[in-house]
């Protein structure tokens, strides 16, 4: 064997069969009659290997073989080519084009399964030939439509299974099969056919095609292939990957005229036999129905079979079960024709316009069609629009249904709500006028009195050819379920106010609103006894659930407070009540600096006894002295008391003595009636007896390290035994003392023990320089007030004072002048004051030396008024008089012609009660 003899080749397409013959030969080119070898078949486009179907040629018979063969790949210059793997012999083809074929059909994009009416859904139409090669040179369009498929007729209902017309372990079948009328029902356009797959083929069925027309007969008398009349209502290239009824859609539909028998022409063309055979179900038949052949010799393709002979045909009763379909209603698609297709593939979107179950996309040109697989398009669903939540005392609120798409008519919606209890739209239904898109309406809102928690009812909204539109609104609860108490995070004081904050909550924790404007009372329980609240209800009632105020206790101990509102209670956590300091000076309210008070008018005030930090001390209850002064008036405090000294109350010695220089720049330059001074102790001591204050003006301006005891010019002002106590110790002066308020005052303080006793300690103030002398001894140089000179005991010098307070005279009258007896650290009443001046201090004080005060008032005269005016008896001038006004140090009379006195027709100022006016 030297060579191959292959016969010409003209332009192919990729993947569907056509045949060539191939004949061996030896060197002289005479055809080996005996030849029976295998040679390989290869396919090249100069450099580039090509895929072929099949690899192998068998069978030679007389030194010549005709195979189907299929190229799988483009080309534009392929070449066969057969190889003997024995002699090496070859032989090749001419060079012929493998491409697209004409366009047979549209393969359609899948579809999801279920779809929203009026909603675009992307999608991909490719224009491709009888074995689904893309038809680049397609640039048309499409026509487009959404159908469906009706309720089919089925034709058989036998189970038992036979290989044609999908028997791929042939290489090629042919069916021809005819159907009754009663088999295939009234007229009507078939659209598509299916048969019952029971084994699934194991191989692709090349050019399956599927030819019908109409025929008088109702069986075979003769056993032929019919050539004629077909209408070829199907053809590809089929892959079956299922069982069960496999649907084929007709790309050319078949008009059935529902009087004469249907028949149906099966076949495929493969290039080689299969590995699995495939099987349908069939009925057999009392009648020869079936013409049919399959077979694994290359006859060509079987659609050219003709006669009774090349192949010879057979007969059969069986008769495939067939389900035949078509369509029965269309579904409005927008656009209703695509663009322009590019290299042969159009990618867009379609818009359905009407709900539909299992309908399919179509593309239709000219005789080219179609099919997508089979989806249902659901009913546009109506947007319901609402808020999320609302509360039960809303009332109302507002909400809206929408609809995609603006309609000709009016779309009436209906409205309802499954808890009518919780929720209920104010109408039944709501019109969406033509032309719009939306209608508004209102929700009713209903407010129970049951504290139920929040509640979820489902409003729905629903209308004709629309999908149903929900929502849930929640209804958050407003009805007291309980009530929380925030209190002190730390300690409190009994008496003292502090906040509290009373939350009404519903069973979910939000803010009971139905309790607004309404009270909780208090209770409360202090140590595990009653205490009592003050306020004892939450005055001015609940807002938004929630009241914040100000309470306070009157007990010390662990507390916990308790409010009740409705029947419904609530307790805080405990929290500690302390009880106050002791009182270290005293706030007084009521009055602030700069209120302007009138002479002989009552004046309400509130004194408070308060520790350090502020807080009444509830056990004090003395009354206080109260006085009025203007500037240099009432008291001059001196000193800070940053530092402290055992001088003037030195009780480690029997005796001592204690001279101090306050100059006249540090008592304020001014003179004053001095009628008393005040020590601040740090602690309580011994008796002082015979403690003596004596005063005296000096020009010294501080003490030497040899200073002498200053014996001359003393004035006595105090003389007791003292028994000093912790805090400020007042001793008022038995003869005052008019200080000149030019010169030092120079203060000499003494006492004259018998033994050694406690030493209260003094609080003092740094000096500049030696201002404070101090000496002491045990009985041994007589009484301190003799002491004279440089005597014993010695005098030593220090730079320091004790921190005074010296109390004066010349204030103004008020009263009273002892407040009451204070009840829990607190008094209340009124005081009234007499004359007129500005800058008025009113200061509180007991005999500790603690006080309190408020600057700045002012106090004026009452309003004068005038005696009646004497009768007018001529002339330019009248006498008016008034009463004397008690302060009052001058009056101003003026005139005019209207009450305002605007303008001042004449004036005078005097300090008498009358004046004579004129015009």
């Amino acid at each position: 064997m030297d060579n191959f003899l292959v016969s010409a080749v003209g332009a192919q397409v990729r993947n569907a069969p056509f045949s060539v013959t191939f004949t061996a030969r030896d060197v002289n080119n005479v055809t080996i009659p005996t030849y029976a070898g295998t040679p390989a078949l290869s396919a090249t486009d100069g450099a580039t290997s090509l895929t072929i179907t099949p690899t192998t040629l068998s069978g030679f018979s007389s030194g010549v073989k005709t195979q189907s063969i299929s190229i799988n790949s483009f080309a534009t210059n392929a070449v066969i080519t057969a190889t003997d793997p024995n002699t090496g012999g070859t032989g090749s083809s001419n060079a012929f084009a493998v491409a697209a074929g004409a366009v047979d059909h549209f393969a359609i994009s899948s579809v999801p399964s279920n779809i929203p009416n009026g909603s675009a859904q992307p999608v991909t139409i490719t224009a491709q030939d009888a074995v689904n090669n893309t038809v680049t040179s397609f640039n048309q369009t499409a026509n487009l439509s959404i159908s469906n498929d009706s309720a089919a007729v089925t034709s058989g209902t036998g189970t038992s299974v036979w290989p044609l017309p999908l028997g791929s372990l042939s290489r090629t079948q042919r069916m021809q099969a005819i159907y009754l009328p009663a088999e295939v029902g009234t007229a009507r356009v078939l659209n598509n056919l299916a048969l019952y797959v029971s084994t699934v083929p194991g191989a692709p069925l090349s050019n399956l095609t599927i030819r019908m027309k109409h025929s008088p007969l109702t069986s075979y008398s003769t056993v032929a292939w019919d050539s004629t009349g077909w209408t070829t209502v199907y053809q590809a290239t089929a892959t079956i990957s299922a069982t069960g009824w496999w649907q084929l859609d007709f790309a050319t539909p078949f008009t059935y005229d529902g009087t004469s028998s249907l028949m149906i022409d099966f076949s495929y063309y493969n290039a080689a036999t299969g590995t699995t055979q495939g099987y349908v179900r069939y009925t057999t038949s009392s009648a020869v129905r079936t013409v049919l052949l399959q077979t694994d010799t290359n006859y060509g393709s079987p659609l050219t079979w003709t006669g009774t002979t090349n192949p010879t045909p057979l007969s059969n009763t069986v008769l495939p079960n067939v389900r035949f379909g078509t369509t029965s209603f269309t579904v409005p698609v927008s656009p209703t024709i695509t663009g322009s297709f590019t290299n042969g593939v159009w990618s867009g979107s379609f818009t359905p316009a009407t709900a539909a179950t299992s309908v399919k996309l179509r593309a239709t040109n000219g005789s080219i069609t179609g099919a997508s697989n089979v989806f249902s398009i659901a009913p546009s669903p109506l947007v319901l629009t609402l808020p999320a939540s609302a509360s039960e005392s809303a009332v109302s609120v507002a909400g809206s249904v929408a609809i995609s798409a603006a309609q000709a008519s009016d779309v009436v919606v209906s409205l309802s709500s499954n808890d009518i209890t919780e929720a209920q739209p104010a109408t039944s239904t709501v019109t969406i006028p033509a032309g719009s898109t939306s209608a508004a309406f209102t929700l009713n809102i209903i407010n129970d009195t049951v504290a139920d928690g929040m509640q979820t009812p489902t409003i729905t909204a629903s209308a004709s050819g629309y999908g149903n539109g929900t929502t849930v609104v929640n209804m958050i609860d407003d009805d007291l379920k309980y009530l929380s108490i925030t209190t002190l995070s730390g300690p409190g004081v009994a008496f003292v106010s502090f906040p509290v904050t009373v939350t009404a909550r519903t069973i979910d924790g939000y803010p009971a609103t139905a309790t607004d404007g309404t009270s909780a009372t208090f209770s409360s329980l202090v140590s595990g006894s009653s205490a009592t609240v003050t306020p004892s209800t939450t005055t001015g009632g609940f807002s938004g659930g929630l009241w914040s105020g100000n309470v306070s206790l009157n007990k010390a101990g662990v507390a916990t407070i308790t409010a009740t509102s409705a029947g419904v209670t609530g307790t805080s956590g405990a929290f500690p009540q302390n009880s106050s300091g002791t009182a270290s000076r005293f706030i007084i309210t009521g009055l602030t600096g700069g209120s302007q008070l009138t002479s002989g008018t009552s004046q309400s005030i509130q004194v408070r006894a308060a520790d350090t930090a502020g807080v009444t001390d509830i056990g004090y209850s003395y009354p206080l002295d109260v006085t009025v002064r203007a500037p240099g008036m009432g008291q001059v405090l001196v000193g800070d008391g940053a530092i402290t000294s055992d001088y003037p109350f030195n009780a480690t010695n029997h005796d001592s003595r204690t001279q101090v220089i306050y100059t006249a720049a540090q008592l304020g330059g001014r003179a004053m009636n001095l009628t008393g001074l005040a020590l601040s102790l740090a602690n309580a001591g011994s008796i002082m007896n015979n403690f003596t204050i004596r005063l005296k003006h000096t020009t010294k301006t501080s003490f030497t390290g040899s200073s002498a005891w200053d014996a001359g010019g003393w004035v006595t002002v105090h003389q007791s035994n003292a028994s000093p106590t912790s805090s400020w110790n007042s001793f008022s002066f038995s003869t005052p003392f008019n200080y000149n308020g030019t010169d030092n005052l120079m203060v000499d303080l003494s006492f004259d023990n018998s033994a050694v006793g406690i030493t209260p300690v003094t609080r003092h103030s740094s000096a500049e320089d030696l201002m404070m002398a101090t000496g002491g001894s045990n009985s041994t140089n007589g009484t301190p007030v003799s002491w004279d000179g440089s005597t014993t005991p010695a005098m030593s010098a220090a730079m320091q004072q004790p921190q005074l307070i010296l109390h004066t005279s010349g204030g103004l009258s008020v009263s009273p002048s002892l407040t009451g007896t204070f009840t829990n650290g607190v008094w209340s009443g009124n005081i009234a004051m007499q004359g007129a001046a500005k800058d008025l201090t009113l200061s509180i004080s007991d005999r500790f030396g603690r006080s309190g005060s408020v600057e700045g008032l002012l106090l004026v005269p009452p309003a004068s008024s005038l005696n009646s005016e004497p009768f007018f008896t001529g002339g330019t001038s009248n006498t008016v008089s008034w009463p004397a006004v008690s302060g009052a140090v001058g009056y101003e009379v003026k005139t005019a012609n209207n009450p305002t006195l605007t303008p001042v027709a004449w004036s005078q100022s005097t300090t008498a009660t009358s004046a004579t006016a004129s015009p």
